[in-house]
């Protein structure tokens, strides 16, 4: 499904599709590669302005961040996927709400 979205080009349903697929992986223990799909879908989401949609999958990192992988593996993992320095909302992620 996502190279049929990708061959058409809409580049929200393509980052939507790859957020869903990477929280998939996370669930499946495919972390790394999970991690590469919602950052590049974030970055995405970003760039062509869709923020509520960004927001939400914001929303998401941070909790796979503190709840899922927690944060020291989570950083690993970040530093392998990705590089560089995490944006501040994700390098200090706050507590979930009650």
């Amino acid at each position: 499904a996502l190279a049929t979205i990708q061959a058409l080009g809409d580049v929200r349903a393509i980052a939507v599709t790859q957020a869903n697929f990477g929280l998939f992986l996370v669930e499946q223990g495919e972390a790394q590669t999970a991690l590469e799909m919602l950052w590049s879908a974030y970055t995405s989401l970003v760039d062509a302005g869709y923020a509520a949609d960004a927001a939400t999958l914001r929303d998401r990192l941070t909790g796979i961040k503190r709840d899922t992988l927690r944060p020291d593996r989570f950083d690993a993992l970040w530093a392998t996927a990705i590089g560089g320095a995490q944006p501040d909302w994700l390098a200090a992620p706050q507590p979930a709400s009650p």
